[in-house]
């Protein structure tokens, strides 16, 4: 079965808001895409066993991306 789109992600609205309050903090729209996706990828497991190490990975990426292009 298909995955549904999130409507935080699918309705404009929404999305502009997120990405609005996301560039002011300084957090692109692909780092908070790929953080809902491994939170919804690790939904209904009894324990979320590896999630912290995905979730840091995730930002780990997001920071050494950040710190090439300064």
């Amino acid at each position: 079965m298909a995955r549904r789109a999130l409507p935080l992600l699918a309705d404009p609205k929404a999305k502009e808001i997120l990405k609005r309050l996301a560039g002011e903090h300084g957090v692109s729209m692909n780092l908070l895409s790929q953080l809902i996706e491994i939170q919804r990828e690790n939904l209904g497991r009894a324990r979320q066993l590896g999630i912290t190490a995905d979730f840091s990975a995730a930002i780990a990426d997001f920071l050494e991306g950040s710190t090439e292009s300064n």
